[in-house]
């Protein structure tokens, strides 16, 4: 509950320091930040976000795999050794509203390296 009370209120933040100033908050990494972009038109948006149940199935089959990874069980990817302290994966609603606007953009590449900065 604290968590989402947390987001709630980080989310509001955001916006408000994004309306206040009329300026994009990522714009001081680079001007062609994806936060900073409109959703371009000709992108058929049918959703946006991702809901709460959602999350939970991708941070669980993202962090089973981090955990095969992490004790040496992947073989598929050719072997790799057993991680020391490979940490659990925790959903991020910032990095997720940056996802987000990138994927408004309708690019399916990766976006400028100064745009992976937050």
């Amino acid at each position: 509950m604290a968590a989402r009370v947390i987001a709630i209120i980080s989310a509001i933040a955001l916006a408000f320091g994004f309306i206040e100033c009329g300026r994009c908050p990522y714009e001081k990494f680079t001007p062609n930040h994806s936060f900073c972009k409109p959703p371009n038109p000709s992108c058929n948006i049918l959703q946006r976000g991702v809901g709460a149940g959602d999350r939970m199935k991708i941070l669980k089959l993202h962090n089973d795999y981090r955990a095969k990874v992490a004790a040496g069980q992947e073989t598929e990817a050719g072997g790799l050794p057993p991680a020391a302290n490979m940490l659990e994966m925790v959903w991020d609603d910032e990095l997720a509203a940056v996802a987000q606007k990138h994927a408004e953009q309708c690019h399916f590449e990766h976006d400028c390296s100064e745009c992976r900065q937050s």
